[in-house]
């Protein structure tokens, strides 16, 4: 190579030349941005239990999930760290795996392994690791002579005015201007697609076939969990129907199908939200597939309730005796708002509110109720095919 560079001097110089000026016209033609999107196939899992030592922690949560997550595809390894009441796991994929796959394969794996852990433990919180989301800088404060609650109180800055563009946008926290309209469009507002005008008789539970009591599957939701109990419950027929039975805490749940106009109603019961009132909840936050869900202890408050949905274009409703308690409206397919985020957290506190006056004392009631189609968690589940046995992946009768 030397000799071939000494015999032509020339040619050596024309292509340090060349490899210049490409180098160069592509770095000034390289996108610049101030925060990339960095694709890094790596899940994090996050798991709470307030107070439980770290060695349990790690026993008790983080081996569990750890041996689940190895059913998971194109993993390379996982590591992972046990403090006092939290697990933190980290899922790492192979190069060139789907980031977007990756999470939800690992999402399914810990919703799936829920029952497995210790009564009271949170749901996960489960994250794709994003280079791209991480601070920018960290600083720290040392203050000579200044106690801790000083200290913090220099190191929670908060703003008391805000100028952009020499206007006044925000001043003590609130906003002062008008932020631009965003576009939407025009079939992201029309989803709500139900056969027809629902009426009580939609939401009948029929037991000709039965005596004076059956035997019911009912779903039992348990407090701050994902997870449900399978319940088997004795119920009476009157007139040739199962009713909701408040004494018992014993609702009817309806799943139906927005999205296709098929008119599927699928009933069942739930047990464990505690209404003591005449009321219906409905909601199109209802995962995976955010069809409409309805919990109520009467058939005609479960259909106004749904409708009340299907007129603003989804959301989350309360009706009791006939009046509607509280309702956050999200017609952006059901699940978003286009107003102001200061009006949506006043709807939603109106849905909890509601939840509460009739007489559900639930920590997180409208999580619970949107996660009773999520037929990958177990044990019982209400689909738009009927009601599931999770454990056992199949359809089964509400009634025998």
């Amino acid at each position: 190579m030397p000799r071939f560079a000494l015999k032509y001097p020339f040619f050596i110089i024309m292509l340090c030349l060349v490899v210049a000026v490409v180098g160069l016209t592509t770095v000034a033609r390289m996108p610049v941005d101030l925060f990339p999107q960095i694709k890094i196939p790596v899940v994090v899992v996050a798991t709470f239990y307030a107070g439980m030592p770290p060695e349990q922690i790690e026993a008790d949560i983080t081996d569990t999930f750890e041996r689940f997550f190895t059913l998971g595809s194109n993993i390379d390894h996982i590591e992972s760290r046990s403090l006092t009441g939290v697990s933190l796991i980290k899922i790492y994929f192979k190069p060139g795996s789907d980031a977007n796959a990756a999470l939800s394969n690992i999402a399914n794996l810990a919703m799936a392994d829920l029952r497995r852990l210790p009564p009271g433990t949170l749901p996960p919180v489960v994250l794709k690791f994003d280079a791209s989301s991480l601070p920018v800088c960290l600083v720290t404060l040392k203050g000579e002579g200044l106690d801790e609650t000083r200290l913090k109180d220099l190191a929670q800055f908060r703003p008391e005015l805000v100028i952009a563009r020499g206007k006044t946008a925000a001043r003590d926290g609130k906003l002062l201007i008008d932020l631009p309209a965003a576009e939407y469009p025009s079939w992201s507002k029309d989803t709500m697609h139900l056969a027809r005008a629902l009426t009580a008789g939609d939401f009948r539970l029929d037991a000709q076939r039965f005596g004076t009591e059956a035997a019911a599957h009912v779903i039992g939701v348990k407090e701050n969990q994902a997870p449900t109990e399978h319940l088997v419950m004795k119920v009476p027929v009157e007139s040739g129907e199962v009713r909701a039975d408040v004494r018992r805490d014993i609702a009817k749940l309806a799943h139906l199908d927005r999205h296709h106009g098929s008119g599927r109603v699928q009933v069942g019961f739930v047990h464990g939200f505690g209404f003591t009132e005449k009321c219906a909840i409905a909601t199109t936050v209802a995962h995976d597939c955010h069809n409409l869900l309805v919990v109520g202890t009467d058939d005609g408050q479960m259909a106004a309730a749904a409708n009340e949905l299907a007129g603003c274009g989804g959301g989350q409703v309360v009706v009791r005796d006939g009046k509607v308690l509280g309702k956050a409206a999200l017609p952006v397919a059901g699940l978003m708002s286009d107003r102001p985020a200061s009006e949506v957290a006043v709807a939603a506190a109106g849905v909890l509110r509601g939840f509460r006056e009739c007489g559900c004392a639930l920590h997180n009631p409208n999580m619970q109720l949107s996660l009773l189609g999520l037929v990958v968690i177990p044990e019982l589940r209400l689909s738009d095919k009927g009601l599931v046995d999770v454990n056992r992946f199949t359809v089964i009768r509400v009634l025998e």
